[in-house]
């Protein structure tokens, strides 16, 4: 896994390199799905949600 961050800006990137187990996507899925109820609460001025599966 790759992780660029950047804490100034709020800024995470994590990039895996294998395939996630069903665990991982699990754990992945969960905080896709908790981040993006708090960018919805919240709105974008606390949160911006960009991700891709590939």
């Amino acid at each position: 896994m790759d992780i660029e961050t950047d804490e100034k800006a709020g800024y995470i990137q994590c990039q895996f390199s294998l395939p996630l187990s069903k665990a991982g996507k699990l754990f992945m899925d969960s905080m896709i799905l908790g981040l993006s109820e708090i960018a919805e609460q919240y709105g974008k001025k606390y949160l911006t949600l960009n991700y891709e599966e590939v």
